[in-house]
């Protein structure tokens, strides 16, 4: 899953269209938000409080092509991911249980689930 920081200036959705592109060498249009995640439900292990946006992009070629950012980049199914960081090791098997219409789009932490 690629990700990073939104850049002054920049949408959520052209952070997740430039870091789909630097990480992974794809360029596509934003079609979709999935779901806006908190670091803090979702157990990151950063110490900084973060928001992570996710969203389904179409992608103009789906080869992906690495950059210097990233020695590899490949596709996954559901059952086949390799091990992921904090937080990304739940919002994935959360994402494909969204894009099977097994879970809501979009999603966001409701209140309720605050610290």
């Amino acid at each position: 899953m690629p990700g990073g920081i939104t850049d002054p200036g920049e949408t959520l959705a052209e952070t997740a269209r430039r870091e789909l592109w630097e990480e992974a060498g794809i360029a596509g249009r934003v079609v979709q938000l999935l779901g806006v995640f908190d670091s803090r439900l979702w157990h990151s292990a950063k110490k900084i409080h973060f928001y992570h946006a996710v969203f389904l992009v179409e992608a103009d070629d789906p080869r992906p092509a690495p950059s210097s950012e990233v020695a590899a980049a490949a596709y996954f199914g559901p059952d086949e991911l390799p091990p992921l960081s904090p937080g990304h090791h739940l919002r994935a098997p959360f994402v494909f249980r969204q894009l099977r219409n097994d879970a809501p789009m979009p999603y966001f932490d409701p209140p309720e689930n605050a610290l």
